[in-house]
């Protein structure tokens, strides 16, 4: 056994670590974000044969929209709604 118990867990959750969990639920698999320091979940669904990244990705920017943060992108601010607009992407 562990020096550190059973669970083998060795450390506290860090703020701003973000667990993903996938689950097929039939002909959908369901990827969920969850923050560790706070436990908010957020979770999207597609379809089985979906890219496991892209569902994470997803699962992920929605986090951090529901907590109020904005998700890091790694290009240019696509299908942003610019400020006081309303509902919808700008395409």
């Amino acid at each position: 056994m562990p020096p550190d118990g059973p669970s083998g867990r060795t450390r506290a959750p860090v703020a701003g670590e973000i667990y993903v969990e996938f689950l097929r639920q039939g002909n959908t698999l369901r990827a969920t974000a969850i923050d560790a320091a706070s436990g908010a979940e957020a979770f999207v669904t597609g379809p089985v044969g979906a890219f496991q990244g892209d569902l994470q990705k997803l699962a992920v920017a929605k986090l951090m929209r529901l907590m109020g943060r904005e998700p890091s992108s790694d290009g240019p601010d696509q299908n942003k709604t610019p400020p006081g607009q309303g509902r919808g992407i700008v395409v």
